[in-house]
């Protein structure tokens, strides 16, 4: 569990990181192990048909995340997606459904990081609310 004293004066950023900001260190980590594999997950296909497919189903994964409340793993896929060696597949891109880019496009704007997430914050309070207010089916 992250605690406050990770985030004091950057201490992820700095040299001695893993003692001063040691389970902050590891979710950067593996946010970077997820968004690197899931763009080598694409560009290892053999072909542009098979390229875009994988960014179909990443996108679809994507929403099923965000259905899930899992916003890190959305942020993990979108970054992914914005690989600069993923977005130099202009063939590819211009396979894809127009369905799954206006999914995707709107996954990147809920995850934007303008004015501090706030897009992001605004809908993760929101659906927090929903499911308190949510009560359960009688059985």
């Amino acid at each position: 569990m992250i605690t406050a004293r990770e985030f004091l004066d950057q201490a992820w950023q700095r040299e001695d990181k893993i003692l001063l900001s040691p389970n902050l260190t590891r979710i950067i980590e593996r946010f970077n192990q997820v968004s690197y594999w899931v763009a080598t997950c694409i560009l290892t296909q053999s072909s542009i048909e098979k390229q875009a497919l994988i960014i179909s189903k990443f996108i679809r994964l994507a929403l099923d995340l965000f259905k899930l409340h899992n916003y890190n793993g959305v942020a993990e896929i979108t970054s992914a997606l914005h690989n600069s060696a993923v977005q130099r597949l202009r063939q590819t891109w211009l396979l894809m459904p127009e369905r799954h880019l206006k999914k995707l496009q709107k996954l990147e704007q809920i995850m934007q990081p303008q004015q501090n997430f706030w897009t992001y914050r605004l809908v993760s309070h929101a659906q927090r609310t929903r499911a308190h207010t949510h009560t359960p089916p009688r059985c």
